[in-house]
């Protein structure tokens, strides 16, 4: 409160040696001095709004590239998925047994069948 009466009492004083003529000079500083900062304030909230748009749209823009990589990567996985079922299936691993390894399919009497309970015993081991 005492800063604020030492400038009024400054401003009185001034008006008082200047007369009508320094009263109005003295309106006329406050008045710029008011446009003055509600002109920046004007250009530092236009500024603002400006930096978020932008920080929106590169959002955007970084969300998009990463929704298309992950449409991608999808594509890979299923791309690869199909080619582990065709790799695995037995069309495709039954000729190659019988050309590369020489192998056949079992006759009857040599397929043996394991009884459950020495599975059960052999796992626990």
């Amino acid at each position: 409160m005492k800063s604020r009466r030492k400038s009024t009492r400054g401003t009185m004083t001034r008006i008082r040696r200047k007369g009508r003529a320094g009263a109005a000079v003295i309106k006329k500083k406050q008045r710029v001095r008011d446009a003055a900062l509600v002109l920046s304030m004007f250009v530092f909230i236009s500024l603002f709004c400006v930096w978020s748009r932008v920080a929106v749209l590169q959002t955007g823009y970084r969300l998009h590239n990463l929704v298309r990589q992950y449409h991608k990567a999808e594509d890979n996985y299923r791309t690869l998925r199909l080619e582990l079922a065709t790799l695995k299936s037995p069309r495709r691993l039954v000729p190659l047994a019988k050309k590369q390894l020489n192998l056949q399919q079992p006759t009857p009497n040599q397929v043996v069948i394991v009884p459950e309970s020495i599975r059960i015993a052999e796992q626990s081991r």
